[in-house]
């Protein structure tokens, strides 16, 4: 574990790197996993290039005799075997079936809560941040992410210009309303860093005590990210009656009607009608770990 923050910085360093070596003009970032989003964030700020976020999205499900597996199941299923419940070749084909295709599970795992973190601070399009990976929707955000970035490029627009103080609440709070991963706290803090914006551990306490818990997405919960359909920026809309959320601007501010993702069709997002919790607690005990480390 003591090479998961360098492998971060080295990627930022490597984008930075090949971006500034080929003098490439704007970008179009498809990050996945826990250390390649934030270290590709955290490039995107520090070259302020145009750039916009593909995230690659979670996994789809496994099938096992009917039944989704996940991620925990597995987990769970070692525990199983060790009680009697279940049987080793039951596990093993737990473990061959869990992951049918790419992604980054289907959890809130700092991956794919990193990756609605993208699309909160405005680098992505909306809706695009929980499209199941390779699916025909997230084809179609990949065609409208391209043209996109020519209409950044040609307007001028870059990260400075679109992402403030203000985005960064606003993607935090998003994130917390979904139970996304504590480890966003170190991510964050270091991409606001590289984006000149102050984000402290006080800061993730104080706004942890008026943002309420909307989604529970597991592992906190039973909703799933690649069946969750939840826009993170909608997560801020929804905020707003119950939080201090200001607005921020986005990458698809002025996008054309083309180039906006028809999700009417995919399942509803599960964001509740009454808050499951009216805040996500106090964070200053839960993060007083990364201090003291």
């Amino acid at each position: 574990m003591r090479y998961v923050l360098p492998s971060r910085e080295l990627i930022a360093d490597l984008v930075e790197l090949m971006v500034r070596g080929h003098g490439i003009d704007a970008v179009v970032m498809l990050p996945s996993g826990d250390k390649v989003v934030p270290g590709m964030l955290m490039a995107a700020f520090r070259l302020d290039l145009p750039a916009i976020v593909l995230y690659g999205g979670p996994t789809p499900p496994g099938m096992y005799r009917g039944k989704k597996l996940f991620y925990e199941d597995v987990f769970e299923g070692v525990g199983k075997v060790k009680r009697g419940l279940m049987s080793g070749e039951e596990l093993r084909q737990y473990e061959d079936l869990l992951f049918p295709g790419p992604g980054a599970v289907s959890t809130a795992s700092t991956g794919n809560t990193l990756g609605m973190i993208a699309e909160a601070l405005g680098l992505s399009l909306p809706h695009t941040s929980t499209l199941p990976a390779a699916s025909n929707m997230q084809l179609r955000a990949a065609k409208y992410t391209g043209l996109r970035i020519t209409e950044l490029l040609s307007q001028g627009h870059r990260p400075s210009t679109l992402v403030t103080e203000a985005s960064f609440e606003n993607a935090i709070r998003a994130a917390m309303a979904v139970s996304g991963s504590l480890n966003m706290i170190l991510h964050v803090m270091a991409i606001a860093r590289e984006a000149g914006v102050s984000v402290t551990l006080e800061t993730f306490d104080r706004m942890s005590r008026s943002t309420p818990t909307l989604v529970a997405i597991s592992p906190s919960g039973p909703t799933r990210c690649e069946g969750a359909r939840v826009s993170p920026r909608a997560i801020s809309s929804r905020l707003i009656a119950a939080s201090p959320v200001r607005f921020s601007a986005c990458v698809s501010s002025s996008v054309s009607n083309e180039c906006t993702l028809d999700v009417s069709a995919a399942p509803r997002s599960p964001i509740f009608s009454e808050p499951i919790r009216r805040n996500v607690g106090s964070w200053e005990r839960r993060s007083a770990s990364f201090t003291s480390s």
